[in-house]
Parts: C-alpha cells; sequence; structure tokens
C-alpha cells in the first residue's frame, strides 16, 4: 500500500486499542498531514532541505518529462514519500512507478487509465464549489482522497469550513487542501475539526513557512469525536382501535 495512503487511514480509523490485559503506554495522536509543494525544475538541494522540517510527503507539481532531474528530486526526498501532480494529463508519458513516487493527483483532464493503477495512492484535485452535487459524485470513484485546490485563498471561510466538512463525511474519502503556509492558527484549527486530514503548502513558499506551518499542526488539538446521533424509531401507533372499542357505548341487559 502506498505510504501516504497508510498515514491517511489511520488519521480517519484513530489509533485502535491493543487487545489483552497488558498495561501499555498512550497511542500517539495522529494529527494532520504536511505535504510540501515543490516545482519540478527546484533544485535538489531545496528537496534535501525539506524532510530536516517533519514534511509527511512530498508533491511534486509541473513534473515536466525530464525522467532523470525527477528521479534525483524523488531521491534526495529520502524517506519522505513524493508524489506527482499529473495536471491536465500532460504527463501521461511518464512512467512515474519507475520514478519511484508513492501517489498521483490527477485532475478532470487526467487520463483515466489513472484510476486503475492500484500500485499508488491516487488523489482528485477538484477547486472550491457549491456544487451540492460534488460530494456525492465522488463516492463510488476509484480514488484514494480528493485535493481541493484554495491555494489563491487568504482566508478560510464559513462556505469553505462547511464544504469540507461535506466533502469529508459524503464523500468518503481523505481530504487534502491546497493552501499557503501563513494559513492562522484558529483557521488551521477549524479545517482539522472539519474532517481535513492534511494540508499541502503549494511551491514557492519559503522553508521557513513550512517549518512554521508545521510548529502549528503539531500543536492542533485531538479531533473531536463526531456522534453518530439518537436514532428516533417511530414505531406505528396501534391504540387508536382499542379507543375506538373504550368509546363505544354498550347496552346494558334489561
Amino acid at each position: 500500500m502506498s505510504r501516504i495512503i497508510d498515514r491517511l487511514d489511520k488519521i480517519k480509523r484513530g489509533r485502535a486499542a491493543p487487545m489483552g490485559f497488558r498495561p501499555v503506554s498512550a497511542p500517539a495522536k495522529e494529527s494532520m498531514l504536511l505535504i510540501a509543494g515543490i516545482d519540478g525544475m527546484a533544485a535538489v538541494k531545496d528537496v534535501k532541505a525539506l524532510p530536516g522540517g517533519g514534511i509527511d510527503a512530498l508533491l511534486i507539481f509541473n513534473p515536466g518529462n525530464d525522467k532523470e532531474k525527477l528521479c534525483r528530486l524523488v531521491k534526495a526526498a529520502g524517506d519522505v514519500p513524493a508524489g506527482m501532480f499529473m495536471r491536465g494529463g500532460k504527463e501521461e508519458t511518464l512512467a512515474v512507478g519507475d520514478i519511484g513516487c508513492d501517489f498521483v493527483a490527477l485532475d478532470f483532464k487526467s487520463s483515466a487509465s489513472w484510476l486503475s493503477n492500484k500500485d499508488m495512492g491516487r488523489f482528485l484535485v477538484v477547486e472550491f464549489s457549491l456544487d451540492r452535487n460534488l460530494p456525492e459524485s465522488l463516492v463510488g470513484l476509484d480514488i484514494d482522497g480528493v485535493i481541493v485546490d484554495s491555494s489563491g485563498e487568504q482566508l478560510c471561510t464559513v462556505a469553505q469550513a462547511i464544504f469540507y466538512q461535506r466533502l469529508s463525511c459524503l464523500a468518503g474519502k481523505s481530504l487534502l487542501v491546497i493552501l499557503p503556509s501563513s494559513i492562522p492558527e484558529r483557521e488551521l484549527d477549524c479545517l482539522w475539526q472539519a474532517g481535513v486530514d492534511g494540508v499541502i503548502v503549494p511551491p514557492g513558499e519559503s522553508a521557513e513557512g513550512v517549518f512554521k506551518l508545521k510548529k502549528m499542526i503539531d500543536a492542533l488539538p485531538a479531533r473531536a469525536k463526531r456522534g453518530k446521533g439518537a436514532v428516533d424509531v417511530k414505531l406505528p401507533y396501534c391504540g387508536r382501535v382499542a379507543l375506538e372499542k373504550d368509546e363505544e357505548e354498550v347496552d346494558s341487559p334489561s
């Protein structure tokens, strides 16, 4: 299984308590993932500096078709899983698996053949939308997660928080959001509580900004468990017949 998908699955499920009667230490808190975006033309030294800041994955934007350069970037990430954004099908000829990628990000113009590739994680990139049908339309799609591109937004609005929560609940997929590293701490917590499992910092952000965002993520409280709600079962009311019989006047025999 893709390493990033394995991490996201743990976030969704939470860590299960081990069975048995032995005393165990408290389980580690699963927190929001931090994925650093980097341009395909970036220098190898820029990639080597990122894993030291505690990022969970690397996403290569605009990879182009220079396979040797991409292999060097992925290798420079070390043990950090790397993915590639196959935007608009322009890089469909790349043998992504041979490059060493752990996952791919697709858009609506990417080849549908990627959906049958089970060797790596598959994410669909969508834009923020108030279309009520979007979350439901993703339910049966054979992908591992959804990425919402909000990189042009400087503020997380109430409408976005509602959208993220609906997408997380109805689509049933892991949810990542592309956001600038300058997002305020309170808004980051709102996203976490709304069901966002990870943040992708777009290319061009400073390493200092990425590391600062990592500290904010580490300080986030545990995600509140959503209650399932009370189940209201309504049974047919069968007392009417008896009531009508009670109300009937019965003539006493003379």
